[in-house]
């Protein structure tokens, strides 16, 4: 049994902002303005990566929409009757709207009523993994991680970590490390997806085209056009045997 994200259950931390006391040594008011201008910039600098760990990494999952990916389930008839499905989409529409506290409190429903009805994949899983986007886009990439990692946490307890299940869950956690800045981390984790694919169903499957396409543009992103482009020499070829 899962433990809740409120009241006397699991909750979510909220983690604060730590920031290292930088100090200006005090100078002499004989010294050049220049000087002082230059001091001045630096504290810039150094506010600006305290405060924005995101700014100097680029950001591809910013503008991505939460009814694409991070743990969106397409309805059926079964799902459109559960309510934490319904809150689940109604927090989805929320965030792209931009409402992100309205969208945190409907989703932590959501993941509540999940839990309680023990729906862990569709369920409370995609939830957890909906919340991981917003607290993305909301600024807070440690929470997010955290997140995020909880849910592949509660995937790896249900299915195994080398089930295709769980390998569906890898590619948008490996961008959420690349926007982070984390490079090594999301690479380790777009190799695992495509491997995992490429055992299931082998290295020329169509079923292991998502998984070439997220590692190839993870390294066209990196500049390793060369690797990228071998990737996508081998898409085209998969492509090309699955036409009539």
């Amino acid at each position: 049994m899962f433990r809740t994200i409120t009241g006397s259950g699991y909750v979510i931390f909220r983690r604060p902002a730590k920031f290292r006391s930088v100090g200006l040594l005090h100078r002499s008011p004989a010294k050049s303005s220049v000087s002082f201008f230059v001091r001045a910039a630096l504290w810039v600098l150094v506010v600006t990566v305290a405060l924005c760990p995101l700014a100097y990494a680029e950001d591809t999952v910013k503008e991505k929409s939460a009814m694409d990916g991070f743990g969106f389930v397409e309805p059926d008839d079964r799902l459109r009757q559960q309510e934490w499905y319904q809150k689940d989409q109604k927090a989805r529409e929320l965030l792209d709207q931009g409402n992100i506290l309205e969208a945190e409190r409907v989703w932590i429903e959501a993941s509540k009523l999940s839990e309680q009805s023990s729906q862990v994949e569709p369920g409370f899983v995609n939830c957890l993994v909906g919340l991981s986007l917003l607290y993305h886009k909301k600024g807070d990439p440690k929470e997010s991680e955290r997140v995020y990692e909880y849910a592949m946490r509660n995937m790896e307890g249900l299915v195994g970590r080398g089930s295709i299940r769980f390998a569906r869950f890898l590619p948008d956690l490996a961008w959420l490390y690349h926007a982070h800045g984390r490079k090594d981390q999301a690479e380790i984790l777009f190799k695992q997806h495509l491997s995992m694919h490429e055992k299931e169903y082998g290295t020329y499957a169509p079923e292991i085209l998502e998984s070439l396409d997220h590692y190839s543009r993870y390294l066209h992103k990196t500049g390793r056009h060369s690797e990228a482009n071998t990737l996508e020499t081998r898409a085209q070829s998969i492509k090309d045997k699955a036409k009539p």
